[in-house]
């Protein structure tokens, strides 16, 4: 598995952020968090988001309210992404 994610760490609050392919918050709030529950080994014991791109390209975020707010109000581009690999 090869994903693009960052992890968080604001006002005392760390939080992980993975990418995810564009279209899966279609899918039921069960399969989403499959997808999260994947994520887990990379990001254990704290909160994960998940963000896709709209049709226009802009982030959507899925996770807790107060984690998806904070980063709708950041810059996308301005995350500090790192690119995880599994072997």
């Amino acid at each position: 598995m090869e994903f693009e994610g960052a992890l968080i760490q604001e006002e005392g609050v760390t939080f992980a952020i993975a990418v995810v392919e564009n279209g899966l918050f279609y899918n039921s709030d069960d399969y989403i968090n499959q997808v999260r529950d994947k994520f887990v080994p990379y990001f254990p014991n704290v909160p994960i988001v998940l963000v896709s791109k709209d049709r226009k390209g802009r982030p959507v975020y899925h996770g807790r309210t107060e984690l998806t707010l904070f980063l709708a109000g950041l810059d996308y581009r301005k995350i500090d992404w790192k690119r995880y690999n599994a072997s």
